[in-house]
């Protein structure tokens, strides 16, 4: 009887270690999922943050906008960088950027962005309605008067 009772022992110690090594094994699982979930979350927090800061650097304004032959849009930048005209949709269709070109309102010359605190011309061709779209990611939408 005393050599059941020991094996008996044996097998709940055994069960009772075998258990707490699944108990610990699962838990492990759990804190390194949670811990991974929470890491991504704050990355894509801290993503978000620096969006946030890029677009709330990014101010412009439609002066005026015009349509004749050809479409201008008058914009002034008083953000805190200068913009770079990355994407023009025409009437809903991407337009190529090579058909538009800025200018420089007061002296007219010709440039590659919108510099900070200067009004500058956008001029391509005709269209009723234009979404600009910035390097910041920012996008303004102009309805054409004619």
């Amino acid at each position: 009887m005393a050599s059941f009772r020991s094996k008996r022992g044996v097998a709940e110690l055994a069960a009772t270690v075998a258990l707490f090594g699944v108990l610990v094994g699962l838990s492990g699982t759990l804190a390194f999922t949670y811990y991974s979930w929470l890491g991504s979350f704050t990355h894509q927090a801290q993503e978000l943050q620096r969006a946030s800061l890029s677009l709330s650097e990014t101010k412009v304004s439609v002066v005026a906008a015009s349509l004749s032959s050809t479409s201008s849009v008058w914009l002034y930048n008083y953000g805190q960088r200068k913009l770079t005209v990355t994407e023009v949709y025409s009437d809903g269709s991407k337009a190529l950027l090579s058909r538009w070109s800025i200018l420089d309102a007061v002296t007219g010359a010709p440039s590659s962005s919108i510099e900070v605190g200067r009004l500058s011309i956008l001029t391509g061709p005709r269209a009723q309605r234009l979404v600009i779209y910035f390097d910041t990611g920012y996008g303004l939408e102009v309805s054409m008067a004619s």
